[in-house]
């Protein structure tokens, strides 16, 4: 008897990593009445990154939270990446 195997898990994984990031930038955008999450001033990231602090690190969302903020740091060169 075989042992379970799932192949291709990673591109399940993938979808829904890219699924939950784009509903945080959703949300964030939405809450801050900005197109696009690079238009959020530091305070605001700073702001995003407390409320996140709050939930378990094990939380499925955190992926979609560390997404967004590496997307906000790329869309400016003087930022560092977490």
């Amino acid at each position: 008897m075989m042992s379970f195997q799932w192949e291709n898990m990673h591109k399940f994984e993938q979808y829904y990593e890219a699924s939950i990031t784009d509903d945080v930038i959703d949300q964030i955008c939405k809450y801050y009445d900005v197109e696009d999450i690079t238009e959020l001033t530091d305070e605001e990231m700073t702001e995003v990154m407390e409320f996140r602090r709050q939930f378990s690190d094990c939380m499925v969302m955190q992926c979609g939270f560390s997404n967004a903020y590496n997307e906000w740091v790329m869309g400016d060169d003087s930022r560092e990446c977490m």
